[in-house]
């Protein structure tokens, strides 16, 4: 059994690469290194450029989080814990727009434990 990670860009939807890890390792097992080396190329290649990282809930790890912040980049990961703690801030969205039919922005806030240091930051 195998972890399949599938990288592609986004805008144009190219394969930049595809690797098969370990199924006995969590799914974020070697995400940081594969990155690691595909963004040192993608900088060099198109300096200036800003680069997002999206993953799913399997990359919620702190290691890639801490790497992302570490390099500047960009990163849209879903959490499903997070989810659950902003369902009542997404119903009160839907509800006002429902009434008002107008986009509505919506603000929490809560602490979070990082992995370096166990300090604690703003979400």
């Amino acid at each position: 059994m195998y972890h399949l990670l599938v990288i592609y860009d986004a805008d144009n939807g190219a394969l930049i690469t595809a690797v098969l890890r370990p199924g006995n390792k969590h799914a974020s097992y070697g995400v940081v290194m594969i990155l690691r080396r595909i963004i040192q190329k993608l900088k060099r290649a198109f300096p200036g450029v800003e680069l997002i990282i999206r993953g799913d809930a399997g990359l919620a790890v702190p290691e890639l989080y801490e790497y992302c912040e570490q390099e500047n980049l960009g990163y849209v990961i879903r959490n499903d814990v997070l989810e659950r703690e902003i369902q009542e801030l997404l119903d009160s969205a839907k509800s006002r727009y429902e009434k008002t039919q107008k986009k509505q922005k919506l603000f929490g806030e809560r602490s979070i434990r990082r992995a370096v240091g166990q300090s604690t930051g703003g979400l």
